[in-house]
């Protein structure tokens, strides 16, 4: 009795831990795939993990597929990029991952080509979306407004002081002073430009 509720226990805390997880049939096979950290971020190391059972002695009861990879190859996509992945596989039979580093955020997919067994596979299977950091970030960053703002404030403060100083002045327009006061106000929104490149980056 105690053995069947630690079984029950089990495949319960493996359902929820796989929550986004996907799962599809190939012929008498179950391969779950989804990512190994959830959800998935941005430029964070993760993992594609991949699960391949087939069914076992018992009826219900499910037995992991060793060397499910050795004539089938797992391809993760994303928009037009695709990259073959160097599947590993772990201690527990049936379960394969592969490290990767998602660089952008948005929905990716993993492919399956070959065979499995008998069984030829062609599978396109997608997986959780991949999220930007700030769902991860506390506190929240600063909102593109609040950052934009500053800059904003700091040309229109630049261009006034330049129409002050042109205005309190007798350079005329094309004399050697002139061109010096341009080339100062040049350097002075290149700046702001620069510091304004510095933030987003940051982001």
């Amino acid at each position: 009795m105690m053995l069947l509720i630690a079984t029950m226990l089990l495949v319960a805390g493996s359902v929820s831990a796989a929550y986004a997880h996907t799962t599809v049939e190939a012929g008498k096979y179950s391969i779950e795939v989804g990512w190994g950290t959830e959800p998935p971020v941005v430029s964070y190391r993760n993992t594609i993990v991949l699960h391949v059972v087939e069914p076992g002695d018992s009826p219900g009861i499910s037995s992991g597929v060793p060397h499910a990879f050795s004539d089938m190859s797992a391809t993760v996509k994303f928009g037009g990029a695709s990259k073959q992945l160097e599947v590993s596989s772990e201690q527990r039979i049936g379960q394969y991952f592969a490290y990767i580093i998602p660089t952008s955020p948005g929905s990716y997919s993993v492919q399956l080509q070959g065979t499995l067994g008998d069984e030829p596979i062609s599978l396109d299977i997608p997986v959780e979306d991949v999220e930007q950091t700030a769902i991860l970030d506390f506190p929240p960053r600063a909102t593109s407004s609040e950052e934009i703002g500053p800059i904003k404030s700091a040309l229109v403060a630049l261009q006034r002081e330049v129409s002050e100083q042109r205005s309190n002045s007798n350079v005329e327009t094309g004399g050697a002073a002139y061109d010096l006061a341009v080339f100062g106000v040049s350097l002075g929104a290149a700046g702001v430009a620069v510091g304004a490149y510095a933030v987003i980056r940051r982001r």
